[in-house]
């Protein structure tokens, strides 16, 4: 049990990790309730362990004296199939990296770039002259705007995309956003997006609803756009839009 409870932690802390290096879109896939249910487990090995001890060294327990310990067993079991179910029709993306033959396929040839012929991401580069420019292509572009965005599929729009010197893959991409950002790829992503949306909520005139302006940027969910205003500006998109009103009257 404590070999399987280390495994599954190590598995779900590393696919966390991943979502956050590689997806737009990772609040969809946070899977808190198999976290919870990681969690429980080691509670579970904690009481099985001190009930196995108490029986060696104090005294045989009889089944009324387990039932709790059973009676824990069954919710955990219970908890487990209930998590499963209400995450059944969703399609948790898989990790996988992309071919180098497929990127390279991707990288048009230019004056300042061989079409085979990509960066290596070990070698001195200005990582934060890098991510500033390639933050602001991926802003004027408006890449951001697609709900599906990855890692992978931004390293080739940059690899495809004039200076041809701009061409990468995701490793290089993550190093320029890390190193040079700051920033893992979801969080630089979600700041474009939570960026113009803080435009669109601070103008004036009739009101546009919430959720439109959200797809629009490029959530897929109501729920995950709120987590994430809330956590990269600190008040929920109402109370954004509410103060900027609020300082708009003042003004006048």
């Amino acid at each position: 049990m404590a070999a399987c409870l280390g495994l599954a932690w190590r598995a779900h802390i590393r696919y966390q990790r991943w979502l956050d290096s590689d997806l737009s879109n990772r609040e969809e896939f946070r899977l808190t309730w198999l976290r919870a249910f990681i969690i429980a487990f080691g509670a579970t090995l904690v009481l099985w362990s001190g009930t196995v001890l108490f029986e060696s060294f104090v005294k045989e327990l009889n089944y009324f004296d387990r039932f709790p310990l059973y009676l824990w067993f069954s919710l955990r079991i219970y908890g487990l199939g209930v998590g499963g179910l209400r995450s059944a029709t969703l399609a948790y993306p898989r990790p996988g990296p992309t071919a180098p033959s497929e990127l390279e396929a991707s990288v048009v040839p230019g004056p300042d770039v061989d079409a085979c012929h990509l960066p290596e991401p070990d070698r001195q580069q200005d990582w934060a002259a890098m991510g500033q420019r390639w933050s602001e292509l991926v802003g004027e572009r408006g890449w951001w705007r697609d709900p599906d965005l990855t890692a992978p599929v931004l390293a080739r729009h940059l690899a495809t995309s004039p200076p041809r010197h701009l061409a990468t893959d995701t490793t290089y991409l993550s190093r320029a956003l890390n190193d040079g950002l700051g920033q893992n790829f979801n969080e630089f992503v979600n700041r474009l997006r939570v960026r113009a949306i803080q435009v669109e909520l601070a103008k004036s005139g009739p009101p546009r609803d919430v959720l439109a302006i959200a797809l629009d940027a490029g959530f897929n969910s109501k729920a995950s756009f709120n987590r994430v205003f809330k956590r990269l500006t600190g008040q929920t998109p109402t109370e954004y839009r509410r103060r900027q009103e609020l300082e708009r009257s003042q003004l006048q």
